[in-house]
């Protein structure tokens, strides 16, 4: 009884308690939890990646391929003869010396340039020969035996020795005249000859334009071994007929015969050299006879010429040909 009493009793109190909390809000209805900005938002769900047995290697970016850039093929520079040009002032032109010049150019004749014909030029960093062309070799010099001319000039001839197993060619030396006041003047010379048999030798000339009393002094700048499969020269067979030499020696007579053999091709180049010897077997005089003609193969052709000693009388005469087709 006394229960039901006290809960009527709490009855008033509890009316009182709701009429102050719903009048505190302003439109009567609860507030909200969160705003509404008038859209569905749907949850992103993320997925778990699932723990590997081992770790995966970090790949490393490869590096960059090279790029590469083709450049052109070098040009060798090629040189054509004009009038008045020489083997010297073309090397001296072009900055290289006459021995590379005379190897970038095998088949050239230092004796026998022509106007058109052409050179290659060895310039640096350019591959200008196209096969392999033998390395120039040592060949033996004698010191140059110097002649006074009535013009106040000087002639200056030395031998050069061929002591290899294989002909040589185109070769050179400097002969260099050396003065009391210290200077000097050298002069390139070349033989009449281009090709020189193993076992021969031959005579190259300078001319100086000053007469001095000191030594003068040779040095070989090139010579070549002869490729033995070349077909730039020609076997030929020389049948000299006389040599007479002048009652005073200072100057001699040669005459002969030369025959071209048969299944080769004619020849279009025909030189004979005759080198005139002192009694001491110093060189005193040289010169050159050129064939006017072409000779046809199985043919033959006469030369008749003279030499003549710079100084002292001629004791023997010594003669060699070179011939090409």
């Amino acid at each position: 009884m006394l229960l039901g009493k006290f809960h009527l009793a709490l009855l008033p109190l509890l009316g009182i308690f709701l009429f102050l909390v719903v009048g505190c809000t302003p439109t009567g209805q609860p507030e909200p939890l969160a705003p509404d900005l008038g859209v569905t938002l749907t949850p992103y769900w993320i997925a778990a990646r699932e723990p590997a047995d081992s770790p995966e290697p970090a790949l490393s970016p490869s590096p960059p391929l090279p790029t590469v850039v083709s450049t052109p093929a070098p040009t060798p520079l090629v040189y054509t003869i004009v009038p008045d040009d020489t083997l010297t002032g073309i090397a001296f032109r072009y900055s290289v010396s006459l021995e590379e010049l005379l190897a970038a150019n095998p088949g050239i004749d230092p004796n026998f340039l022509t106007i058109g014909m052409t050179l290659t030029i060895p310039m640096e960093g350019l591959a200008v020969v196209t096969q392999p062309t033998p390395s120039p070799v040592p060949v033996t010099v004698q010191p140059p035996v110097c002649y006074p001319l009535g013009d106040g000039q000087m002639q200056c001839l030395s031998l050069l020795i061929n002591d290899h197993p294989v002909a040589l060619e185109n070769l050179a030396v400097q002969i260099t005249l050396p003065f009391a006041d210290g200077s000097s003047a050298s002069v390139v010379a070349v033989p009449p000859l281009n090709l020189l048999p193993a076992g021969e030798q031959i005579a190259v000339s300078a001319r100086f334009d000053t007469i001095s009393d000191l030594p003068p002094q040779a040095a070989v700048l090139s010579a070549i071994p002869v490729i033995s499969e070349t077909q730039r020269y020609l076997p030929a067979e020389l049948q000299l007929q006389e040599v007479s030499i002048a009652p005073d020696g200072l100057h001699a007579r040669v005459n002969g015969t030369l025959f071209l053999p048969e299944n080769q091709p004619d020849a279009m180049t025909i030189w004979v050299a005759a080198l005139a010897y002192d009694e001491d077997e110093k060189i005193a005089g040289i010169r050159k006879w050129v064939a006017g003609d072409t000779l046809p193969a199985g043919g033959q052709v006469n030369f008749r010429f003279q030499v003549y000693s710079l100084g002292p009388p001629i004791a023997r005469v010594k003669l060699l040909t070179e011939v090409r087709p």
